[in-house]
């Protein structure tokens, strides 16, 4: 699809230039938007690290708060064990029940404090298993003192074997239970502070982690301005191009390319009045983009021959088909009309040069003769072409004046020998003639120039090609 094409001409280097400016501002952009979604992930990051050590930091000191009480209750496991005792020495003064009660109530202290000291360390770590070994090997040894006695205040004994028994190994269990729980957390104790500091340390790294990510945004920011500055003035020429409707290639969209018909590439054929305003509206367009304009005539010269083999209405039928080829083969900025009977003008409106009119006239001749394939009535006729050009200022200044000259010259030829138009139809249709087939039409060419009338006087507007200063009028 392309814009509508206006008159304001823009260099294809300019345009060039602009659509990379356009393509690396894109890039540019896309960048900021990864590096911009990067950080914030990095600072998401950074903010859960945050919340968790802060977590953890209060996860520390809830343990060494409970672990010092833990310790506590381990120091006064002995004065319990040495009341226990002294009950079992002095049973004879305590009632049965009390002392059932007193037991009990001892184990059930030295089960939960076990319990909660044993929830400190890892299931299945070593320190755990050795400390459940050294309770159950001391629980066990309070059981059976325990049974001993239950047996003995059955019995109405009043009796201290059990206690010889049993209270030596209890005491002995107990000072180790309490001995090696104490250096257990002892060593954990130790352990936290260090543990605080590297969870400290964490702390100060993912701060820095902020500090760098901040700076990063604002680095990536400051580059993204600083080109987007140099190149705005580019920008906005380029966005004046397009809003001046300069002929730029726009990719469509999907649904517009359904729902739009694709733009013809070519220009449709003009009435033959129209054809010099068109000339002289595209002179000023060529002249701000250093071009040239140029007009080509083109006329049929066998249109009497084949109104003698054909009705009227086949040969305006070829007329018209021509005038299409013709149309079909231009560039989307020239034009062709009509001008008379077996005349056509054409508009090319970008030229460099004169001689940039060979290779147009070498494709107009291919496509008639491409055309002529769609009239079977013609078929192994040939269509004669005659053709001159006019080139803006050397030939006129004006659309009129660059159509008239062209026509002129082209009505001037169109009365000398066929022999040479012959000649360049096969050059631009067929393979190039040998040097013996245009010796044996040199004497035909001499003759029919011999026998052809002198042409009529026209005068030539002078070559000016040398004068600059003739170029702006």
């Amino acid at each position: 699809m392309r814009c509508p094409v206006g008159w304001l001409h823009v260099r294809e280097q300019d345009l060039f230039s602009g659509r990379l400016l356009m393509l690396t501002t894109q890039k540019v952009g896309r960048g900021i938007v990864l590096a911009l979604i990067a950080t914030c992930a990095a600072l998401g990051v950074a903010l859960v690290g945050t919340e968790y050590i802060v977590s953890s930091q209060g996860d520390v000191a809830a343990r060494v708060a409970a672990q010092t009480q833990q310790v506590a209750q381990l120091a006064r496991f002995p004065a319990q064990l040495a009341a226990t005792e002294m009950d079992f020495r002095n049973q004879a003064a305590v009632p049965r029940g009390t002392l059932t009660a007193r037991f009990t109530q001892a184990m059930s202290q030295l089960d939960a404090s076990a319990n909660a000291i044993a929830r400190n360390y890892p299931d299945g770590s070593a320190t755990r298993i050795q400390f459940n070994n050294l309770y159950g090997d001391l629980r066990s040894r309070y059981d059976a003192a325990y049974r001993a006695l239950s047996e003995d205040l059955a019995g109405n004994r009043r009796s201290s074997d059990y206690f010889v028994v049993h209270a030596d190994g209890i005491n002995q269990s107990s000072q180790m239970l309490s001995t090696t729980a104490a250096g257990l957390m002892e060593d954990q104790l130790r352990q936290l502070p260090l543990q605080a500091q590297a969870l400290a340390n964490a702390g100060g790294r993912m701060s820095e982690m902020w500090f760098l990510a901040g700076l990063a945004v604002l680095g990536i920011m400051c580059a993204y301005g600083l080109v987007v500055s140099r190149s705005a003035g580019k920008v906005m020429r380029l966005a004046d191009a397009v809003r001046h409707h300069r002929t730029v290639p726009v990719a469509a969209s999907e649904p517009e390319k359904e729902a739009t018909p694709e733009a013809a590439r070519t220009r449709p054929p003009v009435a033959a009045a129209d054809l010099p305003r068109l000339i002289d509206e595209a002179i000023p367009t060529a002249l701000a983009g250093e071009l040239k304009t140029g007009v080509l005539f083109i006329a049929m010269t066998n249109l009497d021959a084949l109104h003698l083999d054909h009705t009227g209405e086949e040969v305006e039928d070829l007329q018209l088909g021509v005038r299409d080829s013709i149309a079909a083969a231009l560039r989307p900025s020239d034009v062709v009309a009509r001008l008379g009977e077996g005349e056509y003008g054409i508009l090319l409106a970008e030229m460099r040069q004169r001689d940039d009119f060979v290779p147009i006239e070498q494709r107009i001749r291919r496509a008639i003769n491409f055309a002529q394939m769609r009239f079977p009535q013609f078929a192994g006729k040939d269509i004669a072409l005659r053709s001159n050009s006019a080139m803006y200022p050397i030939d006129g200044y004006r659309g009129a004046d660059l159509l008239r000259s062209a026509r002129a010259m082209g009505q001037t030829n169109r009365n000398t020998a066929p022999a040479d138009e012959a000649l360049l139809a096969a050059a631009a249709t067929g393979p190039h003639p040998t040097p013996d087939s245009m010796m044996l039409a040199a004497p035909q060419a001499e003759q029919l120039f011999e026998a052809a009338p002198a042409p009529q006087t026209v005068r030539k507007p002078i070559d000016r090609s040398d004068r600059d200063d003739l170029i702006f009028t």
